[in-house]
């Protein structure tokens, strides 16, 4: 839901700074994931690194867009 909620708000619906707020959700949710699931599995957390280095690369980049595309 995350992943399509982002999607939906900076492509969709045009609205960036909703976006900003939408990846970090994200972010955090994936973060989260991955510190829970290393305790469990530390081959699946590892697993799970690149889709927080991602993560983390898509809230700089939506912020960054959202900046320079500030409105009024």
């Amino acid at each position: 839901m995350l992943n399509a909620g982002w999607t939906w708000s900076f492509f969709r619906a045009k609205n960036p700074p909703l976006a900003v707020l939408e990846v970090l959700a994200l972010e955090a949710s994936t973060v989260d994931l991955a510190r829970r699931t290393w305790r469990l599995d530390r081959n699946a957390g590892i697993a799970l690194l690149p889709y927080v280095a991602w993560t983390t690369y898509a809230t700089a980049l939506t912020a960054e867009l959202a900046r320079r595309n500030r409105r009024g």
